[in-house]
């Protein structure tokens, strides 16, 4: 561990194995970050607000040049998006904490939270990825 002191070695809670993961920070270092590209996600198709969001983006200002209506579309999706993908973030982040809050317990209620949050995270991680497979 001396010898990588930018460095943080913890062990992670494991999502659907029995392994624990090790997981590696970087600290204390500079990040670039570059524009992010738009890229219309195919799993957006499935949703049932997407054709709101394009319509209210479309219309927004009337008769505008189609130049407008592009960018209005891209920057109403990439909120919409935006959303879509805190909302996996946000339960994942929550079953995950309730993993570690009760997986060292020899409690009968805790073993059962835990295996539900286990579950619960499961579906949510298969979710996720069905959302984002193009």
């Amino acid at each position: 561990l001396d010898e990588f002191p930018k460095f943080k070695f913890t062990n992670a809670i494991a999502d659907t194995s029995d392994h624990s993961p090790i997981l590696l920070k970087l600290i204390n270092a500079e990040m670039v970050y570059k524009p992010r590209v738009f890229k219309f996600e195919n799993a957006w198709l499935e949703e049932h607000d997407l054709d709101v969001i394009v319509k209210g983006a479309w219309n927004r200002e009337g008769y505008t040049p189609l130049i407008s209506k592009l960018r209005y579309c891209t920057e109403d999706l990439e909120d919409w998006g935006s959303r879509l993908r805190s909302r996996f973030t946000k339960s994942i982040s929550e079953y995950r904490k309730e993993m570690e809050q009760n997986q060292d317990s020899s409690n009968e209620l805790c073993i059962r939270k835990y295996q539900e949050a286990r579950e619960k995270l499961g579906k949510v991680l298969k979710q996720e990825e069905d959302y984002w497979k193009q």
